[in-house]
């Protein structure tokens, strides 16, 4: 008598793919907890754009989970009131330019990081006698709607008090905080 054997094989039940980072504050690299990181799908039409959000826990770290394979664009949102600007991963101010993150099936797309800088309201430009010529220059806070709305800049010169830099944010010129050499380079 011939016997036949069947050699049943139970497949393991397929990981969803996930993406993983730290968010910190740009100037002294501690872990930002309530950010909202979101991944959307790097389609031409951002509005069509499907999003999943996970939020940052107390060390800054985040899992967006059950994503499925494909490109994606990752957004980091502040809670509403914060001081800090919203960004997009690598450090881009824009859907248009933000850095595609490919996720892998069955896989954690680990080291999406993000250095949020502070938001800041500059002093009022002094004349020469060292009086002041008229009210700080406001930079009114993202929210954390998307797409991000653009800031409302008064239209004075900036000028950026000592230890802040100006940089260029989704079209507007900002005073944010130098940053510092990071230590742990």
């Amino acid at each position: 008598m011939v016997g036949v054997a069947v050699l049943l094989i139970a497949a393991a039940p397929a990981r969803a793919a996930s993406i993983a980072g730290t968010v910190t504050d740009a100037f002294t690299h501690g872990g930002l907890e309530g950010v909202l990181a979101c991944a959307y799908e790097a389609l031409p039409n951002e509005a069509e754009a499907i999003k999943r959000c996970a939020e940052a826990e107390a060390g800054g770290e985040y899992t967006i989970s059950q994503v499925p394979a494909g490109s994606y664009k990752v957004g980091f949102y502040p809670q509403a009131g914060s001081k800090y600007l919203w960004e997009f991963y690598d450090d881009r101010q824009s859907w248009q330019e933000a850095d595609p993150v490919a996720v892998l099936p069955d896989t954690q797309t680990a080291g999406i990081d993000a250095a949020l800088e502070e938001e800041v309201t500059t002093e009022p430009p002094v004349s020469r006698d060292g009086g002041s010529t008229g009210p700080p220059t406001t930079i009114l806070p993202a929210t954390s709607a998307f797409p991000p709305p653009a800031p409302v800049v008064q239209s004075r010169p900036l000028r950026c008090k000592k230890g802040f830099r100006k940089k260029r944010v989704r079209g507007k010129v900002r005073c944010v905080r130098a940053r510092p050499p990071n230590p742990q380079h």
